[in-house]
């Protein structure tokens, strides 16, 4: 049932992790309070993602500072993917 979940970790015992995650029920979200073994537990990649894009982006802010014909301005920030 809560397979993929992303869910927050509100506590640790000796082997499991206790996991925060928002459930639907109905027409709303519930959230539920479970504890999984630490071996069903994968961190999450998002944060991954956010830091490379703060890397690239510091990276090339400066880079545009010393050669601005080299590396032009542009746009930063995440832009939504328009219809296909």
């Amino acid at each position: 049932i809560y397979h993929g979940k992303t869910g927050v970790v509100w506590n640790i015992t000796q082997r499991s992790v206790g996991v925060l995650l928002k459930k639907k029920v109905g027409n709303r979200y519930r959230t539920k309070k479970l504890h999984v073994r630490i071996e069903h537990i994968v961190p999450s990649g998002c944060r991954k993602d956010f830091l490379q894009r703060c890397r690239f982006n510091a990276n090339y802010s400066q880079n545009h500072k010393k050669d601005p014909k080299k590396y032009p301005r542009r746009v930063l920030r995440r832009t939504p993917k328009g219809p296909d």
